[in-house]
């Protein structure tokens, strides 16, 4: 064999085991964390008629969320008296919402935070339950 190819041989061999050996690294999702943390209302407070129901608080996120819906529904009926949508990038946001309660008879209105996590359509959701009274 010739010098020459001698080389070949050699740098083709170099060339096969620096692929072969050579790992793909692995792509892993990083998992979208979030914490939504609620100051207002608690739990089970009560509203009386024509009052505003308050519902604010933070979400913090593990990295970019993708916006956050927030909706006042009655429990009984799921009809929705309220949504508000927000689709902002950011990893925390500061909330605050306020829908008046008009409703006709004592109701469980439920205070409910949904916030997309990421592009896949992952959420992190929150609800507070509170009662309403009617006029």
């Amino acid at each position: 064999m010739s010098k020459s190819n001698l080389y070949k041989l050699a740098f083709f061999l170099t060339l096969s085991l620096t692929v072969i050996s050579c790992k793909k690294e692995e792509v892993v999702d990083e998992v979208v964390t979030a914490t939504i943390n609620v100051t207002e209302p608690s739990s089970s407070d009560t509203i009386v008629f024509n009052d505003e129901l308050h519902i604010e608080g933070t979400i913090s996120g593990s990295t970019e969320l993708h916006g956050y819906t927030i909706s006042y529904i009655n429990t009984s009926t799921n009809a929705v008296l309220k949504t508000v949508t927000y689709d902002v990038h950011s990893s925390s946001y500061n909330f605050h919402e306020h829908w008046v309660n008009n409703v006709l008879d004592t109701t469980i209105v439920k205070a409910k935070i949904d916030v997309t996590k990421d592009h896949e359509g992952n959420h992190e959701i929150k609800e507070v339950n509170v009662v309403c009274l009617p006029q």
